[in-house]
């Protein structure tokens, strides 16, 4: 084995944090034949409702996992999160997490908020609707229907959104244009007259 290829091995086999964006075309745009994904702990009434209701939905990949590292899960279940068109980001204990939603869109997946109550990260900078799907913790039962409903045209500019707002979700040392450090520092700016010293 080359050096190359040692090197790209460790690479494609590295975290989010330390991946580049764009890997392969395979990686880019790759044949996505389930309709979601998520991995987690089913530690909050959303989670256990998806325990629940797993067997009803045929056309995903649900894994339930015990204090695993986000790391962890994206080794184990890489694959299976890009051939996934929708990633399901529900409410966990305190936050919306599992395979979470910066992780998700690294992959190209389109995320799934389910929380009744969460400030999603930009949100006044970002315009949510046009690149992931938010629903209400009691959808649950709905949760297949809901995505199958959504046109597939509608769902290729979701992704393809997807593709364009991730590198915001990235963060960088030192920081890189457009990474998650500038929209921070942008929102705070944007804030800054309600904001007390």
């Amino acid at each position: 084995m080359t050096m190359w290829n040692r090197n790209l091995m460790q690479l494609a086999r590295s975290t989010v944090e330390s991946r580049p964006l764009l890997l392969s075309q395979e990686m880019i745009n790759p044949p996505r034949t389930k309709l979601g994904f998520w991995a987690g702990s089913p530690n909050s009434d959303v989670r256990k409702k998806l325990v629940l209701f797993q067997k009803d939905f045929q056309e995903f990949e649900f894994h339930f996992v015990e204090k695993l590292k986000g790391a962890t899960v994206l080794y184990n279940f890489e694959k299976e999160i890009y051939r996934s068109k929708f990633c399901i980001c529900p409410r966990g204990e305190t936050q919306v997490g599992g395979v979470c939603l910066s992780e998700s869109m690294a992959f190209g997946c389109v995320p799934v908020v389910m929380s009744d109550y969460y400030d999603l990260p930009f949100n006044d900078i970002l315009d949510w609707d046009k690149f992931s799907v938010i629903l209400k913790e009691d959808d649950v039962l709905e949760l297949e229907k809901i995505l199958k409903s959504i046109p597939e045209g509608k769902y290729e500019k979701m992704h393809q959104n997807v593709l364009k707002v991730r590198k915001h979700f990235k963060w960088h040392s030192p920081p890189a244009k457009y990474d998650e450090f500038h929209l921070v520092m942008y929102e705070l700016w944007k804030r800054r007259h309600i904001i007390r010293y």
